[in-house]
């Protein structure tokens, strides 16, 4: 059910976007996010999915996906390379992340092996 988003919501919701697009390799997690905005765990998550349309984790996903694109255009950087700069402990990680995304490996997107 939507509420009524408040200003101070607006504004943390706002503060955290800015936090997970600096720290989307390690973001915190949604309850040192919450209170680093100033708000409580609950608000946040409430907020967040009203104005982006996702939690604070599928955001940092898709944000993570996003970057493996354009690393995936740099022919220099392995796989392994792309997985550690998006976030992920493993290759393996990355790439089950990726295939639940683009519905393909980052190999089969980008012709390498």
């Amino acid at each position: 059910e939507d509420m009524i988003i408040t200003h101070k919501t607006r504004e943390a919701v706002k503060a955290a976007i800015m936090v997970l697009d600096k720290e989307f390799v390690q973001p915190p997690g949604v309850n040192d996010l919450a209170k680093a905005v100033g708000v409580d765990t609950k608000t946040l998550q409430k907020g967040f999915r009203q104005m982006v349309g996702q939690t604070p984790r599928e955001y940092v996903r898709a944000l993570r996906m996003e970057k493996a694109l354009s690393y995936l255009e740099d022919k220099n950087l392995r796989m392994e390379d792309i997985a550690q700069l998006t976030g992920y402990q493993s290759k393996v990680h990355f790439f089950n992340a990726f295939k639940t995304i683009y519905g393909c490996t980052p190999g089969q997107l980008s012709g390498q092996k």
